[in-house]
């Protein structure tokens, strides 16, 4: 897997002694990337002045990826969830909680500003991808509100060669899951979609690992979803963009860590869709977008309707992109951000703009700055700048410093606990690193970054409310990836952070890892058999009340044989150990779990 990642952390013990041999220093396959998300401007990942990974189709079918954030998890983040399958998890990027970082799909931000206010990272899948960009550090400027932490930005596979592949997977707990993804163009249209259902029976999330009691009944979980995204050409210089997303399913729910509600449950319904033209005028190019984002919600408790939520945004937007020439490029764009849950409505407008220049072959610079317009709080602007500077052949150095505004979402504000009193958080954050090319085979990239952000917004569990902490609230860390390709058979990819996130009263922010680190092989047999196998260990973690997780090691293995031309099969083993661990005080996780499945390519 290609990577431009940053970690760098001091005194990891096993971790960092795993680093100095040869299993865990690691790759460093030729760094040839495209980066779109970064910039706005096309540009190869190399060149890029702040920390970025690039995953792959190849690297998620290699690792058995149907959902998103497990493939997140190996990237230097921690996921904690409520409960099994379809529970509401939570990505923490640079120790900061979900509501700092913000999922775009094909262009439509997924961040939902209703009561999870946050992405809906627990039944995004990965169907049909084609490319997953992780930008780290703030990215307010080209994304607005809610990417302190940073940006994902997936993409669909379209265009190109015919292709469709059909996979179906049965495994632990019932677990029942088959699709169907395609690509292809004709004379008219280029196209990209994937279609999935899932079924799991689950497990109880009340059943936890420290000492729950009772009888606790299993939490199924079911997700449709249907993706896709077509592009057809008015002309040889204007397009039209359709992209389409629904995800309807039902999860069931415990009401807690220590009880088990035999009759309690949730459906959901999240539609999305992007309509966009593009135009190219000589060295301008066009975009006009619009973006409509649904979430209807219903709870049930013993088969009646306990409340419901309908959430719904509203984006107009445009983008040009100025090529002035080899040197220099210009972005700079406008838009309108509407959102409401029927009795409450916020609207955002923005403008911004930025530069990108090479002064000279190795060293590359931007510079943004964005204005938000909220017609709560006003007018905001914030800042960002970048470098990227060649030292050697191999040897890149990088910086970056940005500002953020992150406004209160409809659910601080309106929601349950929210408080309309509340005011926007303001954010600074810095980064330096280096990618070190050592040859064809082996590679490394070091980063470390500070963040410090004003009056944030946190929920207190003993209130039951949203409050703004008065004060400064400081994260700091570091990051190191490498990767190491042995053989041509054989290679490694090894990640480690460092995370020291505290609160403006020096207290730790909860459920951010002090140290978590993972090391992944991949190991072609033959040609037609590969197998694989990943190690994740997570140390110092607190939750809510100060109260201390356990450490845990999880340990995976996977293979895949090529039946036919047309035909693979493939198993894998999760948690093979059979740890007992929780990524929330109280609540249930997975034990060792067995999968095995088929892919037919046509």
């Amino acid at each position: 897997m290609n990577k431009k990642t940053a970690y760098g952390s001091i005194g990891l013990g096993l971790m960092a002694a795993l680093t100095l041999s040869p299993v865990s220093s690691a790759l460093a396959e030729e760094i040839d990337e495209i980066v779109v998300s970064a910039t706005g401007i096309p540009t190869p990942l190399a060149q890029i002045g702040a920390s970025v990974d690039v995953i792959t189709a190849e690297d998620l079918e290699r690792q058995q990826i149907t959902y998103l954030q497990d493939a997140l998890k190996l990237k230097g983040m921690n996921i904690p969830q409520s409960g099994g399958p379809g529970t509401i998890s939570n990505v923490f990027m640079r120790g900061l909680p979900g509501r700092y970082t913000n999922l775009v799909i094909d262009g439509i931000s997924m961040f939902d500003p209703s009561f999870s206010n946050q992405v809906l990272w627990n039944d995004v899948t990965t169907i049909g991808v084609g490319q997953v960009e992780i930008l780290r550090g703030s990215q307010g400027v080209l994304y607005g509100s809610n990417t302190i932490a940073g940006v994902i930005s997936q993409f669909t596979a379209i265009g190109g060669d015919d292709q469709q592949t059909l996979r179906a997977e049965l495994g632990e707990y019932g677990t029942k899951n088959i699709s169907l993804s395609s690509q292809g163009e004709t004379e008219a249209i280029e196209y990209g979609f994937g279609i999935s259902r899932f079924h799991t029976d689950g497990f109880s999330a009340a059943k936890a690992p420290d000492g729950n009691t009772g009888s606790f009944d299993d939490d199924a979980y079911d997700n449709t979803s249907i993706n896709g995204k077509f592009r057809t050409y008015i002309s040889e210089d204007v397009s039209f963009d359709v992209v389409l997303r629904n995800v309807e399913g039902k999860v069931e729910t415990d009401t807690g860590a220590n009880t088990d509600a035999l009759n309690m449950w949730s459906e959901f319904r999240r539609n999305a869709s992007r309509f966009a033209v593009n135009a190219q005028t000589g060295s301008l190019s066009h975009q006009f977008g619009f973006i409509n984002y649904d979430n209807e919600i219903d709870n049930f408790s013993n088969s009646a309707v306990s409340w419901s939520q309908d959430t719904e945004r509203r984006v107009f937007d445009y983008r040009g992109v100025l090529d002035a020439d080899r040197n220099v490029q210009f972005v700079f764009g406008a838009g309108s951000d509407e959102s409401h849950d029927g009795s409450n409505k916020i609207d955002i407008q923005n403008v911004y703009g930025l530069v990108q220049i090479r002064p000279a072959d190795a060293l590359i610079l931007t510079a943004a700055v964005r204005r938000d317009d909220h017609d709560l709080f006003g007018e905001h602007d914030t800042y960002r700048a970048t470098a990227a500077l060649t030292l050697a052949d191999g040897f890149t150095t990088r910086a970056a410093y940005g500002t953020g505004f992150r406004a209160p979402t409809l659910s601080e504000l309106y929601g349950y606990g929210g408080d309309a009193t509340l005011t926007p958080e303001e954010s600074q954050s810095a980064e330096l690193g280096a990618d070190l090319q050592v040859s064809d085979a082996l590679g490394f990239a070091f980063t470390g970054y500070y963040i410090v952000i004003e009056n944030k917004i946190g929920w207190v569990p003993a209130r039951q409310m949203n409050e703004q902490l008065d004060g400064r609230s400081r994260v700091r860390g570091g990051e190191f990836a490498a990767n190491l390709k042995a053989s041509n058979q054989l290679s490694f990819e090894f990640d480690v952070s460092y995370t020291d996130s505290k609160k403006p009263d020096g207290s730790r922010e909860v459920r951010v890892p002090r140290v978590q680190g993972s090391i992944a092989a991949n190991y072609a047999a033959t040609d037609r058999l590969q197998v694989g196998a990943s190690v994740k260990q997570v140390q110092g973690v607190v939750d809510i009340g100060n109260a201390e997780l356990d450490d845990y090691t999880l340990f995976d293995v996977r293979a895949s044989y090529q039946l036919s031309d047309a035909v693979k099969a493939f198993a894998r083993l999760e948690n093979a150990a059979d740890e007992d661990y929780e990524t929330i005080a109280g609540y249930g996780t997975p034990g060792r779990a067995f999968y095995v499945g088929v892919t037919s390519s046509f």
